[in-house]
């Protein structure tokens, strides 16, 4: 009887917080043996100035003959159009980063007139995973205007955050 209230509980805990791991998108190509699985898309903001800047994450898991490669993909939307640095920041909650510096933000887009889109793909090492996995996120810091001036997101203070959500499912793209 204790396990299946257990169950029941951890059932209700997916159901509260809408998450599930068939939640995952698979994508199977024939041609290369590639199996891509792919997490749902979480959403923050960041004030930058007077501008509100948008990031959107999801996680992948991409399948090979070897070893499985997971990264996460950001996209930044702001009305900004001189992102001239590089890099990105992960804060866990022991206080341990996860850092890579030389990552380039990609522009896709935009104009003076409009919101201007930047995208970024960060490979994440096994050991990173186990990082994030054992510790939680709490701050994401991109270094995209220059090294003076970066665009922190707080995106790991609640159960229900980004942060909570997407370690969540790249613990679910690992048991895939």
């Amino acid at each position: 009887m204790k396990k299946l209230a257990l169950i029941i509980l951890l059932l209700g805990s997916h159901i509260v917080s809408g998450q599930s791991c068939s939640d995952i998108k698979t994508v199977s190509d024939s041609f290369f043996n590639v199996n891509t699985h792919t997490s749902p898309v979480l959403t923050s903001d960041a004030q930058v100035d007077d501008d509100k800047t948008t990031f959107k994450v999801f996680a992948v898991k991409q399948t090979f003959e070897l070893e499985p490669e997971y990264s996460l993909m950001f996209t930044l939307t702001t009305p900004f159009i001189d992102f001239e640095g590089h890099g990105v920041i992960i804060l866990l909650e022991d206080g341990s980063k996860i850092e890579k510096p030389q990552l380039k933000m990609l522009f896709e887009g935009g104009s003076e007139e409009t919101v201007c889109k930047y995208s970024i793909k960060m490979v994440i090492e096994k050991e990173e995973l186990d990082l994030l996995l054992k510790n939680g996120i709490t701050n994401l810091r991109f270094f995209a205007f220059d090294s003076e001036h970066p665009v922190l997101f707080n995106i790991g203070d609640q159960p229900d955050s980004p942060g909570a959500k997407l370690l969540f499912y790249l613990n679910c793209l690992r048991n895939k």
